[in-house]
């Protein structure tokens, strides 16, 4: 890695929202060659800063210098205009547009001095990119919404890497992916380290790290407060950065005693037949693992039992007695809560309140002649708070997961006062 090119200077970057310093005079540098890996805790700033750099926010105070020259942009546009693209943890594709059209969006190759598009070299292209990607399987005129989240996250992560940029920022690239397509990514970053490309790689995943980091840069409540060469430094260390003190004590997975059969699935079929006689069994107490590549239906099994998706064949059992869910809501009034893959399309209503959305499926409990008690809303969202020991929510920046975990305990915990458990 050739340690005298600076690609990438930021230096005293600060950025506020309103009640909230979310930067405070931070810097951060990124080599040609290198993996600059950025790490701290959830409202860290670390994606923050990254929106910056690519465009998305503009610094209150501060300057980016990109290979020496000082960078003025203000738009996504104008980063990747200065050669920084990002790939972002927040998937944003257009559903109704094909692979090779989102891959190409922007930058699509015309065919004559008119301006029409060149839809045969496009897909041609995006064919070569799905193969160099080893995801061959997937068709460039497949429609984006008929992708997994995994393979919309893959799509994008062609998309950024077709823009032939400088700078490639990763914010948690892999937090869908399996093992082999993880394993995939790490050799496409391998080679772009090669070509001179700088990469910062933002994850919480430390196996991940130090499988790929050159340098690790840790930031806290908005500052930077280290960085270190991956080879001089230690996962303790890191973490100790992170949260500002020794961790004195490591959580060790309890010993739970595993009770009866609480779920059954036998020789269970989808009506599209995308999977077949599939059979397992959940005790009380356990956590089942499914587990396969993409593309192996994992998530249409659980979407078939939630009632999602119509079954074809087979037998579903609660506490030995077959039951009949043919809607999610048949599988809810039997106890089974969904947190789907993609929580912003199948989770959450991202124009209702932090509150609707907690409560949205048990609202019959809230309400007496069609009025909704909001007073007896707020208090169970509370009590959910509580129970999951969320200590900070806030009504803007909260995250899906948050959201749909209290959610999900809110049903749970309705299903359990219902049968006494």
């Amino acid at each position: 890695m050739p340690d005298s090119v600076k690609l990438l200077e930021m230096r005293h970057i600060s950025k506020a929202f309103p009640g909230v310093k979310a930067l405070d005079d931070v810097h951060f540098d990124l080599a040609a060659g290198e993996v600059h890996v950025l790490m701290g805790e959830n409202g860290a700033g670390k994606s923050t800063l990254m929106k910056i750099l690519s465009g998305f926010y503009t610094c209150d105070e501060g300057e980016i210098l990109i290979e020496g020259e000082r960078a003025q942009y203000h738009t996504p546009l104008g980063a990747i205009k200065h050669g920084v693209a990002m790939i972002y943890q927040e998937l944003n594709p257009v559903p109704h547009m094909t692979i090779a059209e989102n891959v190409f969006l922007g930058k699509e190759p015309k065919r004559t001095k008119f301006g029409l598009v060149d839809g045969k070299k496009m897909n041609s292209e995006t064919a070569s990119l799905l193969t160099a990607f080893d995801i061959a399987y997937m068709s460039p005129s497949a429609l984006m919404k008929s992708l997994s989240v995994a393979e919309t996250q893959m799509i994008e992560i062609i998309k950024a890497y077709s823009l032939n940029a400088k700078i490639l920022i990763m914010d948690e690239p892999t937090s869908a992916l399996s093992e082999h397509e993880v394993n995939k990514l790490f050799e496409i970053i391998g080679m772009l380290k090669q070509k001179g490309v700088g990469i910062v790689y933002i994850s919480h995943k430390m196996d991940e790290i130090w499988r790929c980091a050159d340098s690790i840069t840790v930031f806290r409540d908005g500052k930077h407060v280290g960085t270190r060469k991956t080879e001089e430094t230690s996962i303790p260390e890191i973490i100790r950065l992170m949260v500002g003190r020794d961790l004195k004590q490591q959580i060790e997975k309890e010993d739970i005693p595993i009770g009866e059969v609480v779920l059954s699935v036998e020789n269970l079929s989808d009506e599209t037949r995308r999977f077949q006689n599939v059979s397992f069994q959940l005790y009380r107490g356990e956590i089942l693992g499914i587990a396969g590549l993409m593309g192996a239906d994992r998530s249409e099994v659980v979407e078939t039992i939630f009632g999602i998706r119509r079954k074809k064949t087979g037998v579903i059992k609660i506490n030995g007695k077959p039951v009949s869910v043919k809607k999610p809501v048949d599988a809810m009034r039997r106890g089974i809560a969904l947190v789907g893959e993609d929580r912003k399309l199948m989770g959450l209503n991202l124009k209702g309140s932090v509150r609707f959305n907690v409560s949205l499926c048990v609202l019959e409990q809230f309400a007496k002649l069609g009025v909704v008690n909001n007073n007896k809303e707020i208090t169970a969202m509370d009590n959910s708070i509580s129970t999951l020991r969320v200590l900070i929510l806030k009504k803007e920046g909260i995250e899906y997961e948050t959201i749909q975990a209290i959610r999900t305990s809110a049903r749970i915990h309705k299903y359990a006062r219902q049968h006494g458990h």
